[in-house]
């Protein structure tokens, strides 16, 4: 109860120049980084990292507000999850360099956040990146997505000419958009869209480093079977732990599966 009171009286600390604002608190010569999924925050991993303050010896741990959620302002311009790997690997390697004792880096990702920690292991941004931990990541299809139908081409292609006012095409697309889109706007919107065409098996292929999958038995937006096809094309040593009778919002769901795995993972580390 007490590390957990004193987690709530974190301040909130500004890197890479005002783009990003998250939490950090000190521990071992191990370095936790935890991403959020889309349209959620840092909060979502509270628990967690409560329960790994609670440890004995618990890793130096921060948790970050990506940009254009919870405190960080949005990006200026439409980007990828290329941009968001970036300005993180930026962040870590600020932290790093203001604390020379860390010695090994973790990005534990959910949804979105697993995104973007792929671009940072998949392009080799952090030379002290020791192993991913992702959790309802779509890094790849199940199947390939259907074409929009004429009816809404149509329709875009005259808005885009100025023969239909703006609305209609806004209509159109709140009909036909996910639930994540509708909730989006300006920047924001150019962001997902971007995001969700993004195909992620080079960058699979090009880490061969440890991956851990942890993943919810019953996640209905990334479906385990999703898991398995990132296990086949991953370069490095990848396992999978299924959580039994749990979604897709699992580190709120059941903490302790990521607690019990990224002390584990963690604990592996010789310095």
């Amino acid at each position: 109860m007490v590390v957990k009171w004193l987690w709530e009286l974190r301040l909130l600390k500004g890197f890479a120049d005002g783009k990003v604002f998250g939490d950090h608190c000190e521990g071992s010569n191990s370095l936790v980084v935890f991403l959020h999924g889309w349209a959620r925050t840092k909060e979502d991993f509270s628990e967690v990292i409560s329960g790994l303050r609670s440890l004995e010896s618990s890793p130096t741990m921060l948790s970050l507000d990506l940009p254009g959620f919870g405190s960080s302002p949005e990006p200026d311009q439409p980007c990828g999850t290329d941009w968001y790997g970036d300005v993180v690997a930026q962040v870590v390697a600020e932290y790093i360099e203001a604390k020379s004792e860390l010695t090994s880096v973790y990005l534990v990702g959910h949804s979105f956040g697993g995104r973007v920690a792929m671009q940072v292991a998949g392009r080799g941004l952090l030379e002290s990146l020791r192993g991913v931990l992702l959790t309802g990541v779509p890094l790849v299809r199940l199947s390939e997505p259907a074409p929009p139908p004429w009816s809404y081409r149509i329709v875009r292609v005259l808005a885009q000419k100025g023969l239909l006012p703006a609305s209609v095409l806004e209509s159109a697309r709140k009909r036909r958009g996910s639930s994540d889109y509708l909730r989006s706007s300006g920047v924001m919107r150019e962001v997902f869209v971007r995001t969700v065409n993004e195909d992620y098996r080079e960058l699979l292929r090009s880490y061969c480093g440890d991956l851990t999958l942890v993943w919810g038995e019953l996640d209905a937006a990334v479906p385990v079977e999703v898991a398995r096809r990132i296990c086949e094309h991953s370069c490095g040593t990848t396992t999978l732990e299924i959580v039994p009778g749990t979604g897709h919002l699992l580190p709120t769901e059941r903490p302790t599966a990521l607690v019990d795995t990224v002390s584990a993972m963690v604990g592996g580390v010789r310095s």
